[in-house]
């Protein structure tokens, strides 16, 4: 992936947290039935660098068992 598309990547992935962020705080005001997310946690956060720099496990998710999926950058 090149630095425009990760960069572009980005753009796309915090457009939707602002989105989902806003939906959840009307839902805490009673304006929606639902929340979205999840929203990542520290532990997903921790989980995600462990998969991007080393080739290391998250309970039973390993970078090898889903070679093509890109852990975002937080």
């Amino acid at each position: 992936m090149t630095p425009n598309e990760e960069g572009q990547r980005r753009a796309v992935w915090e457009e939707n947290l602002k989105i989902i962020e806003l939906h959840n705080e009307e839902y805490r005001q009673g304006k929606h039935s639902f929340s979205m997310g999840p929203v990542p946690t520290e532990k997903t956060r921790r989980c995600m660098k462990i998969l991007r720099d080393q080739d290391n496990h998250c309970g039973s998710a390993t970078r090898s068992s889903y070679p093509t999926v890109r852990a975002p950058r937080w």
